[in-house]
């Protein structure tokens, strides 16, 4: 069995939850080591489970958002609060207990509650519509707070004094208090004294010291010595698991930047708890090495780090080749402004020069005004491109069909802000050619296009792409006409990569990943 730890916490609490509001929920580009890496391991028939320690209480929803939803769990506070519900119910806010004579005042975000001309509660809501959280008020002081389960049911009980949280009561089903968190500086965790579930004390210093015990219960009882915990790599966590879990073997992902590689103390310390390191970028791996160099370990009992994507590949062959037209994918987040302004020069003096040419200029960043993008590149064609190769004219005629205008639309040039990977690979079904420039190219655009079949045209060598096999390294930018001419005069080398990258994508399959995982972990055992 193969037991997930995510790193999912609540950057201020750090094992409290972190779900926004509704009107705070905003599509971007995310990526999560432990949700792909157990998508893989779900592809490929293994057993494994979640073993979540942060209060949750939207745990259901955010799994089904993340196609988790049938995925098995433990969680740290349902069992403290000792719940086992599992069929949920939906709460109509409106008949709850508030008395008489209350109205209801609708805003574009919150739920008003009224009585006799004053706002007695303001009522939160999840992505989903449930009922997130109510916050009850007197003369605009926040007095007490309700935090509901997506199940339906009050999860937790915050009490407040002079507008200050003082503590917060986790609940049964029932609504009785078994674990009490107190807010203040100490932040001690007190038991009740009736509550469901057995505790070795009453009072505890920390949420750490009551996750350990339990945790061990859990070890105790649950799992086996041929169960692998796979421990999203967080300075948050990694001494107290590698503690708890002295006995087991554990894999370490390191994704992003989580885990700074200038921490040479904690990189050593994980290099020594660990059966098995992985992550998906070259960087972190020779880091990782370098601290098992320091390491007081003999050299057979060091774990292998792999270097291993949390992406694996489907057969997404695109629909390129059917099509008269050219696209390009451009993807600009990992360069800066001023690469971005010469390669866009580039690829319109190209476009310039050939009408089947169409670019998709991608990004990742809320934050871009992709309006504002389109205007400067529209600006830049005028002032510098023939613009009539570009624009094509639109009639915009009024509601009396008197009056005729017309204006100009660019429809060559098109600026995707990407929100989910189902929009990639959306956009990748027309695409002939993908380019990233930057010097640590987009590690899911690069999985993503090979399978799709893409060529792609990078800067830098990186294990997924090869030159002129699946694409070209173009080492200056001056080899950039050269290499899009390479893959679009004709469809010999666009074949060729094609049929290459067919080949290739079966080292990326969930299947191979976790074959070398087991690999290396097996290794680790025989020495042992």
């Amino acid at each position: 069995m193969f037991y997930f730890i995510p790193s999912w916490y609540n950057p201020s609490r750090q094992w409290y939850d972190d779900t926004p509001t509704w009107s705070r929920v905003y599509d971007k580009m995310e990526f999560d080591d432990t949700i792909n890496q157990l998508k893989m391991f779900q592809q490929a028939q293994e057993k494994c489970a979640l073993l979540v320690l942060s209060y949750r209480p939207q745990l259901r929803y955010f799994l089904h958002k993340q196609d988790l939803q049938a995925t098995a769990y433990w969680s740290f506070f349902d069992d403290i609060q000792n719940i086992s519900r599992t069929h949920t119910k939906k709460i109509d806010f409106k008949r709850l207990n508030w008395g008489e004579g209350v109205s209801f005042l609708y805003s574009p975000f919150i739920v008003l509650v009224r009585k006799e001309g004053k706002t007695i509660a303001s009522v939160y809501f999840a992505e989903n519509g449930n009922v997130l959280t109510i916050d009850k008020e007197k003369d605009g002081v926040i007095t007490e707070s309700y935090v509901f389960d997506d199940r339906g049911f009050l999860s937790s009980y915050i009490a407040y004094k002079k507008g200050e949280a003082i503590y917060q009561d986790y609940l049964n089903e029932n609504g009785v208090w078994q674990v009490r968190e107190y807010l203040h500086q100490d932040g001690f965790i007190a038991i009740n004294p009736e509550a469901d579930k057995l505790f070795s004390k009453t009072l505890y210093q920390s949420w750490e010291e009551l996750l350990r015990e339990r945790l061990e219960l859990f070890s105790s009882c649950q799992m086996t010595e041929t169960d692998t915990l796979i421990i999203a790599s967080d300075p948050r966590h990694n001494a107290f698991l590698t503690s708890v879990f002295l006995s087991y073997s554990k894999v370490f992902s390191f994704f992003g930047d989580r885990c700074s590689l200038s921490d040479t103390a904690q990189l050593t310390a994980v290099s020594e708890a660990a059966d098995l390191i992985v992550t998906e970028k070259k960087e972190t791996h020779d880091a990782l090495i370098n601290s098992l160099k320091l390491s007081t370990l003999p050299e057979g009992k060091r774990p292998s780090v792999l270097v291993s994507t949390p992406f694996d590949t489907r057969l997404r062959l695109g629909h390129s080749q059917s099509q008269k037209e050219l696209e390009i994918y451009f993807f600009i987040d990992t360069i800066n402004l001023e690469k971005r302004q010469r390669v866009l020069k580039r690829l319109l003096a190209l476009m310039e020069r050939s009408d089947a040419i169409k670019l998709i200029i991608a990004s990742y960043d809320r934050a871009l005004d992709a309006n504002a993008l389109k205007k400067d590149i529209n600006q830049l064609i005028d002032e510098a491109f023939d613009s009539a190769r570009f624009f094509s004219s639109v009639k915009d005629s009024g509601e009396n069909q008197i009056d005729v205008s017309e204006e100009e639309d660019n429809d060559r040039v098109s600026v995707e802000l990407i929100t989910s990977e189902t929009q990639i690979i959306g956009l990748l079904d027309h695409v002939r050619l993908v380019i990233d420039l930057g010097e640590k190219p987009d590690l899911y655009t690069q999985i993503a296009s090979i399978s799709a079949g893409i060529p792609q045209i990078n800067h830098v060598q990186t294990e997924y792409v090869s030159h002129q096999k699946n694409g070209w390294i173009a080492r200056t930018e001056e080899e950039l006409e050269k290499a899009v001419h390479y893959y679009f005069d004709g469809l010999r080398h666009w074949n060729d990569s094609l049929v290459y990258a067919v080949e290739k994508m079966g080292d990326y399959t969930s299947g191979q990943l976790l074959a070398r995982w087991k690999e290396a972990l097996e290794k680790k055992r025989e020495y042992e």
